[in-house]
């Protein structure tokens, strides 16, 4: 304790004079042989009791929060980076389904079983399968084997529909 009030007498009389923030805090951490932040515990705890100016043993401004420059380009690409191409082409689901559909032939698939086979989550897949252009792709099937909604290509969908309504 009497350590620590031979540095505060000692940072009192000399705070007035000294100019550098950095160089205070280094010889008086030589002087006293204590630990940077101590040193600065006790500035800070004489500007709060009142016993040393606001003004003085101000830190720098780069000291307190150092200038970062925001406009900084790589000279080359981050190893870790992906290309925007990429990304997009994983959450295309317009063009996952129309490649499904020219896949099927002139076969059918279900609406679930064909949501899993294109790999699309379900909260995306309630959103892109009901776009107005892929109307003519899918019927809904009130059968007994076949209920529920299937689709298929637009040709393929126009003649399933065509057998369904000649049917009484």
């Amino acid at each position: 304790m009497a350590k620590n009030n031979g540095v505060r007498d000692w940072i009192r009389q000399n705070a007035p004079k000294v100019k550098d923030w950095e160089k205070f805090i280094v010889q008086t951490q030589k002087k006293f042989g204590m630990e940077r932040k101590r040193v600065r515990d006790a500035i800070v705890k004489l500007r709060s009791l009142g016993e040393l100016p606001t003004t003085v043993l101000m830190p720098t401004r780069s000291l307190i929060r150092p200038q970062i420059k925001l406009a900084v380009k790589p000279s080359k690409p981050f190893r870790t980076s992906v290309d925007l191409s990429e990304v997009a082409g994983e959450y295309d689901e317009e063009a996952k389904i129309k490649a499904g559909l020219e896949a099927l032939g002139t076969r059918l698939i279900r609406d679930n079983d064909f949501r899993v086979e294109l790999g699309i989550p379900l909260d995306r897949w309630k959103v892109v399968s009901n776009m107005k252009q892929f109307e003519v792709n899918k019927r809904e099937l009130k059968g007994k084997r076949f209920r529920g909604i299937y689709w298929g290509r637009a040709a393929v969908i126009k003649e399933l529909s065509r057998k369904i309504d000649i049917l009484p």
